[in-house]
């Protein structure tokens, strides 16, 4: 299956970032031994701008689009009525929702799905299978991955690839925190030849949303990290996280002790949530228009 995926997943246009009028800037930050990223907006090109923004616009034809990539038949597609695409997509919704609010009582503020299983939902519903028999055969993890790559296609942001080399190569610990989904590690190795484990990104320091059934701005996601960065004896004030969004990443970095950067490289992603309470106290130390200026601004522990 992971050769499906990855065939679904490997994009076919190439896509550049769109410059925005945010300088670098900042004073040196030193002693620094770590060095943790987004994914979607900093790492990647996102032609949505963000993961959770792409699964929320997707159209009743981006469903069917992804239902006949993930191998329901032409036939199959092409006979979905009107109603039952609608029918798909609120499921979709709904599913979500549902989701949300199960984990919320549960004690996550900030709940992160797994799309897996919001597929699963989609492809068991009675109703839908009344109307499309032959979507019972989808694996909905492929099903999943195919309207990724249509809602959401992504590219590597320019300078990623030296940048994480250049890091590797002057012995930072290297690290990620990232609202994603299981195809987000694939996606990366597809993109990147050296893939996180040649980047030599840290396992232990690599927190995927999906799995921690939360979602940034949640602070316990930093939180955890510290966990992880104090048994190899790194401080969150050792730590610099890198990111595109003032809400979703420079805030909760920020309040949990880490040194932070803005990327403000692509006009698609950044978020300077100017009029956002929750970031009105908050600034970036350093910020960064191209992520190679980020090895100008950072000076080993």
């Amino acid at each position: 299956m992971e050769k499906d995926l990855r065939q679904i997943l490997r994009p076919l246009h190439q896509l550049k970032p769109i410059p925005t009028d945010v300088p670098s800037c900042g004073d040196t930050l030193h002693d620094i031994k770590a060095v943790i990223f987004d994914i979607y907006g900093t790492l990647l090109i996102s032609g949505s701008g963000d993961v959770g923004t792409a699964m929320e616009s997707g159209s009743a034809a981006a469903f069917c689009n992804a239902l006949e990539t993930a191998g329901l038949g032409k036939e199959s597609v092409a006979g979905i009525s009107f109603e039952a695409a609608n029918l798909i997509r609120a499921r979709f919704f709904e599913l979500i929702d549902e989701t949300h609010s199960r984990l919320r009582l549960e004690g996550y503020p900030h709940p992160e799905v797994d799309i897996i299983e919001i597929w699963r939902g989609i492809i068991e519903t009675p109703e839908i299978v009344s109307f499309v028999p032959a979507i019972s055969l989808i694996n909905p993890a492929v099903a999943a991955a195919s309207y990724e790559s249509i809602v959401n296609p992504v590219y590597p942001m320019p300078g990623a690839a030296e940048l994480l080399k250049s890091l590797r190569y002057r012995g930072y610990k290297l690290g990620i925190v990232s609202n994603a989904q299981f195809y987000t590690p694939l996606i990366f190795d597809i993109l990147f030849e050296d893939g996180l484990s040649g980047f030599e990104f840290e396992p232990e320091l690599c927190l995927f949303s999906y799995k921690e059934k939360r979602s940034k701005p949640d602070t316990a996601l930093f939180d955890k990290l510290s966990g992880r960065l104090a048994s190899l004896n790194i401080a969150p004030a050792e730590s610099v996280f890198v990111g595109n969004d003032m809400l979703k990443d420079i805030m909760p970095s920020s309040v949990t002790g880490y040194r932070t950067a803005l990327f403000s490289g692509d006009k698609r992603s950044l978020r300077l949530r100017e009029n956002d309470d929750a970031c009105r106290n908050i600034k970036p130390d350093v910020i960064v228009d191209n992520l190679l200026n980020l090895l100008d601004y950072i000076q080993e522990g």
